[in-house]
């Protein structure tokens, strides 16, 4: 009898074993299930995110910018050349609403053009725009040539500083794109330096 309630006392432990092994290994079962439910979720909030995030900068331009280049008149001489022309780039992943641009010529304060573009789709990477208004800067007699150009978007305002230098008869350019920052400071977009520009690009003197 004795024997009997020990066989009983182990059979009875060993299935308390048995379902103890069975509870915990179900419970990590259902952990694994869950943690792995929990990473699909993250998963598809950060997906969220980023399409909210791409959705809403197709609708404000997103970090997109624009500058310009003058395409000066092949027919002038270095010593008579007129900017008339303007090739607009667009630059980044996002359209471009409601743009205009500001051209200032910083030796003349009084020549300003304004400029109503409109929208640039994100596909015109380049884009060669057609004035429909008046526009000559006139470099006769000049050795240099400054402007400031501002433009004012959906998504900001920046602005592109052009400088141009005459050497040995040849109009060189420098020019960068700039962006105000939240700190006050600036960030630049975009920089080009005709490689023999008279001034070393550590020295020029943007503002």
């Amino acid at each position: 009898m004795i024997l009997f309630g020990a066989v009983l006392a182990a059979v009875g432990a060993f299935w308390t074993s048995h379902k103890q092994g069975r509870f915990e290994a179900d419970l990590q079962e259902k952990q694994r299930m869950l943690e792995e439910k929990s990473e699909e979720i993250i998963s598809l909030n950060r997906k969220i995110a980023v399409l909210s995030y791409h959705t809403m900068n197709m609708v404000t331009g997103g970090d997109s910018y624009a500058y310009i280049l003058f395409s000066d008149n092949q027919s002038q001489s270095a010593e008579n050349v007129q900017l008339r022309n303007i090739l607009l780039i667009h630059e980044g992943r996002y359209p471009l609403y409601d743009l205009s641009i500001q051209i200032a010529d910083i030796d003349d304060l009084k020549d300003v053009k304004v400029f109503p573009v409109g929208n640039i789709g994100s596909t015109q990477h380049i884009k060669h725009w057609p004035l429909n208004h008046a526009i000559n800067f006139d470099l006769s007699e000049k050795q240099s040539q400054r402007f400031n150009i501002f433009f004012y978007s959906r998504n900001g305002t920046w602005y592109q500083q052009m400088i141009y230098k005459k050497l040995e008869g040849r109009w060189l350019l420098a020019t960068r794109v700039v962006r105000p920052n939240e700190t006050g400071g600036i960030d630049v977009l975009f920089k080009n330096i005709s490689p023999d520009f008279p001034i070393p690009e550590n020295e020029i003197v943007w503002e």
